[in-house]
């Protein structure tokens, strides 16, 4: 059975952490984990915001601020 990339991401952060005792570069991460339900909320405000703003679209016509950092990404 192989192992997914994501799958072997967490465990070598798993070893490095929690194994080799490596904690000062994932305090980040950390403080995104305890506060994922704050992020989640934050992220689907974020789009529905983005969903009211328009912009000048590439032929001057309005479009959303979501379409536009879309088209551009």
């Amino acid at each position: 059975m192989e192992a997914t990339p994501a799958a072997s991401v967490f465990g070598i952060c798993y070893w490095l952490v929690d194994v080799r005792g490596f904690q000062r570069w994932s305090r980040p991460l950390a403080a995104y984990g305890m506060n994922a339900i704050t992020v989640y909320v934050l992220a689907g405000l974020l789009a529905k915001l983005l969903s009211f703003i328009k912009v000048a679209g590439s032929s001057g016509t309005p479009v959303t601020a979501a379409r536009w950092v879309f088209s551009r990404l």
